[in-house]
């Protein structure tokens, strides 16, 4: 395993509305995270700062807050939320995030292989609830160093979208027995088209499904 492959981020960072500091597992400074508007809605651009206290990268919302462009040196990736607390995604890592931070741990599945043929799935990272620093913190575990930068701040990201309960995307859903009456219908409408789509709605869409398979 590589070394320096484990940072933390505070489990209630984000919750604070304030600017906070990530760390390797020895104590160090990673990353350090703030927020010009200071934390004040979804919307606010967070600016990266490095260990030599320039801005490295930075996390923006889409036009419709949806999902963030992650900017990490001279990359971008867009880290998607198809569904809020259940189902994520970032470009240009192929990477599938099924699971919240509320519920640890969780993992980023990596697609990988020139071809269908030869394609294969990898846990790339692996977030944990841990006690770091005396405080609850997110470990963030990578086993190539290359995406510890990219994963990190997927993760802030995530936070960022579960703390606000903002949009989701939507995605497609197979249902096997075919939909229950109208209700069923309701809810698979709710969760397939295509966002954005409010907390709100996928809280009432998943009553919905409850009582429909009651």
């Amino acid at each position: 395993m590589a070394k320096n492959n484990k940072i933390y981020i505070p489990a209630d960072a984000i919750a604070k509305h304030e600017d906070f500091d990530t760390w390797y597992e020895d104590g160090s400074l990673f990353y350090r995270f703030e927020s010009p508007k200071g934390w004040s809605s979804e919307k606010d651009k967070v600016v990266i700062i490095g260990r030599m206290g320039g801005q490295t990268g930075a996390i923006k919302p889409d036009s419709k807050t949806v999902g963030y462009y992650l900017s990490i040196g001279q990359w971008e990736y867009y880290f998607r939320t198809y569904l809020i607390f259940k189902h994520y995604g970032v470009e240009g890592m192929l990477w599938d995030i099924k699971g919240t931070l509320t519920d640890l741990p969780l993992d980023f599945v990596g697609e990988h292989g020139s071809s269908e043929k030869d394609v294969r799935y990898t846990k790339d990272v692996h977030v944990s609830l841990v006690t770091f620093n005396d405080q609850p913190c997110y470990e963030v575990r990578v086993k190539d160093l290359k995406v510890l930068r990219v994963a990190v701040a997927s993760v802030v990201a995530m936070a960022i979208k579960e703390e606000w309960k903002g949009f989701s995307e939507g995605e497609g859903h197979s249902d096997k027995e075919g939909l229950l009456a109208r209700a069923k219908r309701a809810v698979s409408e709710t969760f397939t088209r295509r966002g954005p789509i409010s907390y709100e709605e996928l809280v009432q869409a998943e009553i919905l499904e409850a009582k429909a398979e009651d």
